[in-house]
C-alpha cells in the first residue's frame, strides 16, 4: 500500500481550537451554535468565545452562515478555497468529526486529485494550488469534448 502524503492540517491558534472543539459535530453546525460565554486562554486572558463581529454584523452578511462551520459527510464542499480558515470567506472548513481544519489531502480529494498527486511547497502553497486548480475530472471531461469537437470539424472538412 502506498503512503498517503499531505494528510496534514493547518494549525489553529488556541482560541480557534477551543471554538472548533465547541462546535457540535453535526452537519451544518457553525458559529451560531457556540454558547455565548467567555473562555480563559492559557495566557490567563479571558475572551469571548463568539467573535464580537459575527453577531454584531450578521444581519448584513447572511448571518455569516458557515463561518467556523463543520462539513457534512453526506454533503458537498460549498467551494474550493485557497486558504481554509474558520473566519475566511468560506469558513466551513472543519472536519465533520474531528476538531481540526481539513487536511491538504482531504481538500485535494474533494477536487478529484488522485492520492498519488504531489503538491509543492508548504501547507499554504499546497492549499493555494488545490484551490486555484481546475479539478482534474473536469479538465479531463473538457479535454475530451474539445477533442471530439476538433475531430468532428476535421472530419467534416475533409
Amino acid at each position: 500500500m502506498a503512503v498517503l502524503t499531505d494528510h496534514v492540517s493547518k494549525e489553529m491558534n488556541e482560541l480557534n481550537l477551543i471554538r472548533c472543539q465547541r462546535i457540535p459535530k453535526r452537519p451544518g453546525a457553525d458559529w451560531r451554535d457556540l454558547p455565548d460565554e467567555k473562555v480563559k486562554l492559557s495566557t490567563g486572558q479571558i475572551v469571548d468565545l463568539i467573535p464580537w463581529c459575527l453577531p454584531n454584523t450578521a444581519k448584513r452578511h447572511n448571518q455569516w452562515k458557515g463561518l467556523f462551520g463543520r462539513l457534512d459527510w453526506e454533503g458537498n464542499f460549498p467551494t474550493s478555497i485557497t486558504d481554509p480558515q474558520p473566519m475566511g470567506k468560506v469558513g466551513m472548513c472543519f472536519h465533520p468529526e474531528q476538531d481540526r481544519i481539513l487536511t491538504v489531502r482531504e481538500c485535494a480529494r474533494s477536487q478529484g486529485f488522485p492520492d498519488g498527486y504531489q503538491f509543492a511547497g508548504n501547507i499554504q502553497h499546497k492549499h493555494r494550488q488545490i484551490g486555484n486548480a481546475v479539478p482534474p475530472p473536469l479538465a479531463y471531461a473538457l479535454g475530451r469534448k474539445l477533442k471530439e469537437a476538433i475531430d468532428s470539424k476535421t472530419f467534416s472538412a475533409a
